[in-house]
């Protein structure tokens, strides 16, 4: 039998081999694939791919065997970043995905990612009876392999993946502004899987590109996750060069982190104002995740339009952006960006290219539109992380939120439920605590205007997560 493996906001994640194993990708593939028949019956159709990370190839072709083992047609297309996978996708028609990334995690861990047919993340629907029968593997599982099944080891399948991920991304760029702005870009991809990709997208349409950690890597030369401890070289590099603009990418691509000239890495909040001043207009809808602060808040007040608040992680935006058809959406503290009206994934290489259409059409550099005008308002923020057991988590973060409700007593929260809580207070302040889904910790997010009211926030999450991590 198989240990028990809960699905968490980004699929199944582990230790590569070990904590997630080829019998987790097996059963995770087979028990898809069983889904995917009752739903399509001969019709389904599921798309293979990976990052670049150790195990990563190994886990894939086991889930290849799972879903050929209960005739279920499925396509490898090898590595590629999850833009690619998601577009491919959706052109060819398919019914889902396996989608194998450790995205910015460490690269001794991994993750196991369903996508249903639009190439959003699968929801809990469809990933909680799959956990609920990992222990008991495999009853259940009946094999209806017939010769007539078709898994197709695609040798050639990125190629034709990145040709129309490139066709698409082009009929959504002003190339004409960018090509006579002329600009000079730094791109760090992290020795993930948009590294080449990155150089031909931009070289394309006329910028000057430099590209570093471009080759992918097992283990990467700097740490996947982008902020701005891991990503000192690309800062250097812009404080000291002649660069307009630079970016950090993760393992698969889908998280950018934007530097200015002079070396400054900038907060999610600034960048995601600056789209959602270029293009909210009343009536639209912004979504973000819960751990959103108040800058958002605000520049959606200022445009006229609606700010509808999810619970973090691609399973929850998905539904947000299926169920409000919003103008933009970001991802806090992830890097994550999306324009779903043009381009529904997210993708650290299309977010780049809308800020150089904005540069370009504005003829204001990354630091000026950072300042916004008027000026944004400027919102300190304090992001904690507190490392606690998988065992104790869910106890820890069940004491720590209780705590909360009494020490805001007078506050009714924002969003109270399944372990995210949220308070937004008349002062401004936001204050948020939830178990993170993907790694073993305790995650806090303090948003204020001012700086000692953030700060006294902040140390009062920041205390009482050490308190309830370690009794």
């Amino acid at each position: 039998m198989l240990t028990e493996k809960r699905a968490a906001t980004s699929g199944w994640r582990d230790d590569t081999g070990f904590g997630l194993t080829p019998g987790h990708s097996l059963a995770i593939s087979q028990h898809y694939g069983m889904l995917q028949r009752a739903e399509f019956a001969n019709e389904a159709h599921i798309l293979v791919g990976h990052d670049q990370r150790a195990g990563a190839v190994m886990l894939a072709y086991a889930a290849l065997a799972g879903l050929e083992s209960v005739g279920v047609r499925a396509t490898y297309i090898g590595m590629v970043s999850t833009a690619v996978m998601s577009a491919y996708l959706v052109e060819k028609g398919m019914t889902g995905g396996v989608l194998i990334t450790g995205s910015h995690m460490p690269p001794e861990r991994i993750g196991i990612i369903l996508l249903d047919e639009t190439a959003a993340y699968c929801t809990a629907d469809v990933t909680d009876p799959i956990s609920d029968a990992l222990p008991h593997y495999p009853a259940g599982i009946v094999p209806v392999w017939q010769s007539k099944t078709t898994t197709l080891i695609d040798v050639h399948g990125s190629r034709a993946a990145i040709k129309h991920y490139l066709e698409v991304l082009f009929a959504e760029i002003e190339e004409d502004p960018i090509r006579s702005a002329a600009l000079k870009v730094l791109i760090d991809s992290g020795n993930g899987t948009a590294g080449d990709l990155a150089e031909m997208v931009f070289k394309g349409i006329g910028c000057e590109v430099a590209v570093i950690h471009k080759e992918p890597k097992t283990v990467p030369d700097r740490p996947s996750e982008c902020n701005s401890e891991n990503c000192q070289r690309a800062i250097q590099m812009m404080h000291d060069g002649d660069f307009d603009i630079g970016i950090c990418l993760d393992g698969d691509g889908d998280r950018v982190k934007f530097i200015t000239p002079n070396g400054v890495m900038l907060n999610d909040d600034v960048i995601a104002a600056i789209f959602a001043r270029a293009l909210l207009k009343p009536g639209d809808v912004c979504v973000s995740g819960l751990n959103s602060g108040g800058l958002i808040a605000h520049i959606c007040r200022e445009q006229g339009a609606k700010l509808v608040m999810c619970r973090i992680g691609q399973p929850s935006t998905g539904e947000a952006v299926k169920d409000h058809d919003p103008v933009f959406t970001f991802e806090e503290t992830a890097g994550k960006f999306m324009f779903p009206r043009v381009f529904a994934w997210y993708d650290g290489l299309f977010v780049l290219a809308q800020m150089l259409e904005l540069m370009a059409e504005t003829g204001k550099s990354l630091i000026e539109l950072a300042q916004g005008s008027p000026a944004f308002p400027i919102f300190h923020r304090r992001d904690i992380s507190v490392p606690v057991s998988e065992q104790r988590k869910s106890g820890a973060i069940a004491a720590a939120q209780q705590r909360m409700r009494e020490r805001f007593s007078s506050n009714t929260p924002t969003v109270d439920e399944q372990g995210d809580l949220r308070f937004d207070f008349a002062d401004g302040a936001v204050v948020v605590a939830r178990a993170s889904g993907t790694e073993h910790k305790l995650r806090g997010y303090v948003s204020s205007s001012d700086e000692a009211r953030a700060d006294e926030l902040g140390d009062f999450v920041q205390e009482l997560f050490e308190e309830v991590s370690n009794p």
